[in-house]
């Protein structure tokens, strides 16, 4: 997908691999920014659903302990919508049977 697709704050499907970079599953996650090819992404925490309450708590969780749970995944494994990522995972299957 191209980067003009995404929009920070909106949900991204992304494709969750095994140590060996094969696709396993898809995990849909708030996208936060985008820089290099690079997606950075966080789980929805706690009901949160706008990318300024998300942004507020990963800030809160820095602050108080010094850590905080941001995913960084390749934009290429990131996808608009449920059924093209998992549309990628069912691709990989066939080509393993």
């Amino acid at each position: 997908m191209k980067n003009k697709a995404f929009q920070c704050g909106n949900r991204v499907w992304v494709i969750i691999r095994d140590i060996y970079g094969e696709p396993m599953e898809t995990q849909g996650q708030m996208l936060l920014a985008i820089t290099n090819d690079t997606a950075f992404l966080t789980p929805y925490v706690f009901g949160l659903t706008t990318l300024d309450e998300h942004l507020a708590y990963h800030r809160r969780e820095t602050l108080y302990n010094q850590d905080t749970a941001l995913s960084v995944y390749p934009l290429s494994d990131c996808y608009t919508s449920k059924e093209e990522a998992e549309a990628v995972i069912e691709a990989a299957s066939a080509e393993e049977e």
